[in-house]
């Protein structure tokens, strides 16, 4: 499994907390816990003659070490040469497609993926790696569909199911978001993102209760995430718990959080000199 660089992509999740309109600001890597990941499969290698030279599989296990040593767009070129000879081949478009997702050329990567579908549409990795590609381009609700279709064909599915909470997040299906992040915990209670994935969509919902027991489990884990103590620090604001609150935002603003120096001036009254 290979982690690819990750596109940022920002949205404005408003919503109302107490008495007060505040915003939380939402990205999708918070909600993945880390980079999007695609996952690289490949057969194993076989051993070619330079007689293989023009024949696809010759430029295929090219293609593979290229990969390996992160040569990324040689892949691509190798991989093309290989689609020549085999127009169809479900695997050669899903290298192709990891190789130009690790180049940021998502539009041609989704028309590998999808034409890769069309070969084996109930492959789980394959939906998983499409449905990442569509978050990448800002496409949630469609992602949605393709991390359906990974969890249906793999049991347990613990990437896919992180993936469609994520995306049901920002396509503010919060109900939906927290059943998966339930999910991932069942699968495996120690992947810590969950729970900090599952304290947001419990904050836009209003369970500011729920949503600190969450963010604080995550925090235990991970005391220098800014963001947590932030998002927790707006949990306790909208349940009244001033002290609570603003000692959460004076810890994520002194850990960097810009949105927490404002929050500490606008609703602490306290000044900031971080720098």
């Amino acid at each position: 499994m290979k982690k690819l660089f990750i596109l940022f992509i920002f949205i404005i999740g408003s919503h109302l907390l107490s008495a007060q309109q505040k915003s939380i600001n939402l990205d999708i890597e918070t909600l993945f816990g880390g980079d999007i990941e695609t996952v690289v499969v490949s057969e194993q290698k076989d051993e070619v003659s330079f007689r293989d030279k023009e024949r696809g599989k010759y430029y295929y296990s090219q293609a593979q070490e290229l990969i390996a040593n992160r040569s990324y767009e040689s892949a691509i070129v190798m991989l093309s040469k290989s689609l020549k000879k085999e127009k169809n081949k479900k695997e050669l478009l899903q290298l192709r497609a990891n190789a130009y997702t690790e180049t940021g050329k998502f539009g041609k990567a989704k028309k590998d993926y999808k034409k890769a579908l069309r070969v084996a549409p109930d492959d789980a990795v394959l939906n998983y790696n499409y449905a990442s590609n569509l978050v990448k381009l800002g496409k949630y609700k469609e992602s949605i569909k393709y991390y359906t279709k990974a969890v249906e064909n793999k049991e347990n599915y613990l990437l896919a199911y992180q993936g469609r909470a994520a995306a049901n997040t920002m396509s503010k299906r919060y109900k939906d978001a927290i059943n998966d992040y339930n999910q991932v915990i069942d699968i495996n209670s120690f992947f810590i993102a969950a729970y900090k994935g599952r304290g947001i969509a419990r904050s836009l919902l209003s369970e500011y209760d729920r949503a600190i027991t969450d963010f604080s489990f995550y925090i235990e884990s991970e005391p220098t995430d800014a963001q947590a103590f932030y998002f927790r620090g707006l949990a306790h604001s909208s349940l009244d718990e001033m002290g609570r609150a603003c000692n959460d935002f004076n810890k994520a603003a002194t850990l960097g959080s810009y949105a927490a120096r404002i929050e500490l001036k606008k609703v602490c009254g306290v000044g900031t000199n971080f720098r």
